[in-house]
């Protein structure tokens, strides 16, 4: 077997999926108004909610999530 198949024991974090189960979790991690908060909750009903990791915790600044073009609601360019 070549060693190019085999992979570093540190080669990437596990993944785990986060569904709208997660959703009460992931709503904590941010300062988001309880008119946002329904709206997220809403989104999540309809379309299949389903993200990882890497999306939660490196690409969704969620000290300023109101701001963060990533999970706002508003999406227009600027």
């Amino acid at each position: 077997m070549s060693s190019a198949l085999h992979l570093a024991p540190h080669a990437s974090p596990r993944f785990r999926a986060f569904t709208p189960r997660d959703l009460d979790s992931l709503l904590q991690r941010g300062p988001l108004p309880p008119g946002d908060r329904l709206i997220l909750r809403a989104l999540s009903a309809v379309p299949p909610l389903r993200t990882n990791a890497h999306v939660v915790c490196e690409l969704i600044g969620w000290s300023a999530v109101l701001v963060d073009r990533l999970a706002s609601s508003d999406r227009t360019a600027p």
